[in-house]
């Protein structure tokens, strides 16, 4: 049997099949861009179905999705020919990409590819940074990469593995407050930071539960340490400040009660320091716990 016996005898569907096959799911991408520049050249008048620009394709939240969309489109190409055209283009591309194996090692971590994707975005912002959040940011990553030209992509390379630097070196033990494992706190500090923080509300992403709550939380005070340190240290500071307040406030605990195990000589002192600055006795023994607690806690690296 001949190669050409063979193409007669396979169906459309078998060649996309086969050709999506050669492919990981990074280089869909690529594949989809590939259709894109063929209906453009070829100005395929029968194919029926219109895709969207690369550009535009970021709402996709799975890889599956856009090979859905990518075999929707190869159907109405209708010949083998064209489809088999389409895969080998794309291998010849592929030779000219951007290698990006050390990529593939952070794939399943959510927190640094959300820090990476940031700082991507943000190194040419100059001065004017921006968050932003997804929940496949891997994914947003190679789309990304994949839509600028061939100079940008490869910049792109470079920042990946500094930002891999960055995270590993000094964001990846902070904002990783345990707390938020906590509902009570998760939930508080969720509602804080809307209330405290105009990025922080502006943000168009609605967390449903305490996992996405707190990866939000956490990856959005990683990208104000690297692109906006005073507001984060700021920010962080009010924020379990007024925690620790609000656990003692919560915890119904009166000035009496709060001084009641504390010797007569340090109580003494306490209520001179109260008289002094204007501030209850319960308000300087919050403040002052927490923050010797972000002193011995939050701030180890």
């Amino acid at each position: 049997m001949t190669i050409s016996d063979t193409r007669n005898e396979m169906t459309v569907d078998e060649a996309i099949t086969n050709g999506l096959k050669q492919f990981s799911e990074e280089d869909l991408f690529l594949i989809y861009d590939e259709v894109l520049r063929f209906i453009t050249i070829n100005r395929d008048r029968n194919a029926r179905h219109s895709p969207k620009d690369l550009l535009n394709i970021d709402g996709y939240q799975e890889f599956k999705e856009i090979r859905n969309e990518i075999t929707k489109i190869l159907k109405n190409f209708r010949l083998i020919s064209r489809i088999e055209r389409v895969f080998i283009n794309v291998k010849r591309r592929k030779e000219f990409s951007v290698p990006l194996n050390h990529l593939h090692a952070i794939k399943n971590d959510k927190r640094l590819c959300r820090f990476t994707f940031n700082y991507i975005k943000n190194m040419n912002k100059n001065g004017n940074p921006k968050f932003y959040i997804n929940n496949n940011p891997y994914m947003q990553i190679n789309n990304l990469i994949m839509s600028e030209n061939i100079v940008i992509s490869h910049r792109f390379s470079i920042r990946i593995k500094d930002s891999q630097k960055i995270f590993v070196s000094k964001i990846k033990n902070l904002n990783n407050e345990k707390n938020l494992n906590n509902k009570d706190f998760n939930e508080w500090a969720y509602t804080y930071l809307i209330n405290n923080n105009s990025e922080f509300r502006d943000i168009d992403y609605y967390p449903v539960n305490k996992k996405e709550r707190s990866d939000l939380i956490i990856s959005f005070l990683d990208y104000l340490y690297s692109f906006k340190n005073e507001g984060y240290k700021t920010l962080t500071n009010n924020l379990y400040r007024a925690w620790t307040q609000k656990k003692f406030r919560d915890s119904n605990k009166t000035n009496k009660n709060s001084s009641s195990q504390i010797p007569k000589d340090v109580q003494k002192k306490l209520k001179e320091i109260s008289k002094k600055i204007n501030r209850t006795e319960e308000e300087i023994l919050s403040e002052l716990i927490s923050d010797k607690y972000r002193e011995l806690m939050i701030n180890r690296s």
